[in-house]
């Protein structure tokens, strides 16, 4: 079949929702670099002089500019992939590869916020091995999906992935890690404040920090779930809009 015969099979919400991706491409490029600009002094003072030994130093420009370059790709062939005429092998490679971003950054979120709290409990070892369960569970998850595959109507449009029972509970269960990450920093912050020192920086940056990702997870897990269950075409268009919001997060905890 010729390019323009797969066009003319788009429906007009197949076309709604690869002009919602090209929109949150756009405006999550924009403020990665905005985000770089303003936060560059910053960086050079705290993260530049730290000694390249220190995993963090690395995870931060792995945040910084690999999702900043990521998404300069994303834009350069994004309409490319939703013009409708890719065969599905490349929707394949474009699904593996959106998936498995987004599941790194996922990842690097929780394990950023798990050693604050791993720190918050005093290096407790069962706090390590309950919330590492968690994170390596949530990532089967993820590598069970690619392997089985459900996500395979494309119509020659690879950034339309129609969102399936495995997408959702995936999202559940990495809302699920994200409750516990923030039942433990509660329940030690209330027992901080019967102390005396609930009010300690490093208490309160936690707090405050958990509390503002939890929020956010919580809007985005109620988004795709709904989106999900309604079986709209444009549910998965919040992909590129979730990657830089698990990459944004993960570059403030950083």
């Amino acid at each position: 079949m010729s390019p323009s015969g797969l066009n003319q099979t788009i429906s007009p919400a197949h076309a709604a929702a690869a002009r919602d991706v090209c929109y949150h491409s756009i405006a999550s490029l924009t403020f990665l670099v905005w985000y770089a600009i303003v936060t560059l002094d910053d960086e050079v003072q705290y993260i530049w002089t730290m000694r390249n030994t220190n995993i963090f130093k690395w995870v931060y420009f792995f945040l910084r500019y690999v999702v900043i370059l990521a998404h300069v790709t994303h834009n350069v062939f994004i309409k490319q992939l939703a013009d409708g005429s890719n065969p599905p092998i490349h929707c394949t490679i474009w699904f593996i590869y959106s998936l498995g971003f987004s599941q790194v950054l996922a990842t690097l979120l929780e394990l950023i916020l798990a050693t604050r709290v791993f720190a918050l409990y005093n290096r407790s070892r069962r706090i390590a091995f309950l919330v590492l369960i968690l994170i390596l569970t949530e990532t089967g998850g993820s590598v069970r999906i690619l392997w089985q595959q459900q996500y395979t109507d494309f119509h020659g449009m690879c950034l339309l992935i129609k969102g399936s029972l495995g997408s959702k509970y995936q999202t559940i269960f990495g809302f699920i890690i994200h409750c516990t990450l923030i039942g433990l920093t509660l329940i030690k912050y209330f027992f901080a404040l019967r102390a005396g020192w609930g009010r300690a920086p490093l208490v309160s940056l936690v707090v405050r920090d958990n509390s503002t990702v939890y929020a956010t997870i919580l809007f985005l897990v109620i988004s795709v779930v709904i989106m999900c269950g309604l079986e709209r075409e444009r549910a998965v268009a919040i992909i590129l809009f979730v990657i830089i919001i698990f990459g944004a997060m993960a570059l403030l905890m950083a």
